[in-house]
């Protein structure tokens, strides 16, 4: 067995002893198109990426630019779709992000002891457009927001410059590692 077979076997390995629960919902009109075991690997990937160690479990759900359009208008006052919006069902109280999913934090864990952190809403149409535009695959487009949409349900963000870079370069690692599978 060479060693890059057994790496990756362990990883697979690694992935599958995480707990978490990803609830993944896909528009019907998209079903064909998208893959869902990769949908679930970035999600538990960016868990592991930022530390998250206690069960936790999400809802990503893959629709269109009227449903995202619709949410962010209700949400956000604004009349227009996005590519994705999270809505977290617990306040990250951390200092550090990456903090926020451990024993340790103010996470008040519910009687079955898993931390559900909220719902992940992504267009696929505006992630087939942005790839278009991007020149790259809509699977990279998509990890990306994947990835995007869990960080924010963590506490990451984007709104000062720090953030972003901060939010940034742990979606790049991990739409690397995606793509590179």
């Amino acid at each position: 067995m060479t060693t890059l077979l057994a790496c990756a076997i362990i990883e697979r390995c690694e992935l599958f002893k995480m707990n978490a629960d990803v609830a993944i919902d896909i528009l019907p009109t998209f079903e064909d198109e998208i893959d869902e075991k990769m949908l679930r690997r970035v999600v538990e990937l960016t868990l592991r990426e930022v530390g998250v160690s206690t069960p936790v479990e999400l809802s990503l759900i893959i629709t269109d630019d009227d449903e995202l359009r619709e949410l962010n208008r209700t949400y956000r006052g604004l009349d227009e779709p996005t590519d994705v919006l999270s809505f977290a069902l617990t306040e990250v109280a951390a200092e550090h992000p990456s903090e926020a999913v451990t024993a340790e934090t103010a996470f008040v864990s519910p009687p079955d002891g898993i931390t559900h952190l909220g719902e992940i809403f992504v267009s696929y149409p505006r992630a087939m457009l942005q790839a278009r535009e991007a020149g790259h695959p809509v699977k990279q487009e998509l990890s990306l927001l994947v990835a995007h949409g869990v960080l924010h349900l963590l506490g990451y963000d984007h709104a000062e410059p720090e953030e972003e870079a901060v939010m940034r370069q742990a979606q790049d690692k991990i739409v690397a590692e995606i793509m590179s599978t």
